[in-house]
């Protein structure tokens, strides 16, 4: 088979099922699977849209479970100016973080971004997912070396900013709890 027609075979298949293909898991390094389930789910990404705010809220609560947290889709009322979160992650019965889940496009995402930043929780959390446009790698690059530090710098809000991929979250959870500064799970 040849090279373009594997990718193409690839594309269609389901990522999870893939990732789960032994030979692939023996020749590939973690970085090179988390890039071809990222490919992967792009390419899926472009041809169901609709599908993205579902998939990413399963994404969420998938990784919060994995380190002991508890995903509520339920926006916080508590934003100054109104804004309308994604949602918030718990611990017990006690709020560690506000949500917000994007994947239209870089402008929607840097809205996100300052909706987030404009609310008093000090730990924020932006998940980018995958869109038509750009990988969602390529648009994390972009938000946490332009966008975040201008944005940050013009409102002069001190918070604790994470932005992880639906893949970063998808291969390793505990980036969360790691960005909380909490004990992994026993």
């Amino acid at each position: 088979m040849t090279e373009s027609r594997l990718l193409e075979t690839l594309k269609q298949c389901n990522p999870d099922d893939v990732m789960n293909i032994p030979a692939l898991r023996e020749k590939l390094t973690p970085e090179q699977m988390e890039g071809l389930y990222e490919f992967i789910e792009h390419e899926r990404a472009t041809k169901d849209p609709e599908r993205h705010e579902l998939r990413m809220r399963e994404c969420i609560d998938k990784a919060a479970k994995a380190v002991g947290l508890r995903w509520s889709a339920t926006s916080p009322v508590d934003h100054p100016f109104g804004a309308r979160l994604d949602g918030s992650l718990w611990l017990d019965k006690k709020r560690v973080a506000v949500v917000e889940l994007e994947a239209k496009n870089r402008k929607q995402i840097a809205g996100a971004l300052l909706d987030l930043l404009t609310h008093p929780e000090s730990n924020k959390i932006l998940l980018v997912g995958r869109s038509k446009t750009e990988m969602a790698n390529q648009l994390k690059k972009k938000l946490v070396t332009e966008v975040l530090p201008t944005v940050q710098a013009l409102l002069k809000v001190p918070a604790a900013v994470a932005i992880f991929t639906e893949t970063e979250l998808h291969f390793r959870p505990k980036l969360l709890s790691d960005f909380l500064g909490l004990q992994p799970k026993v």
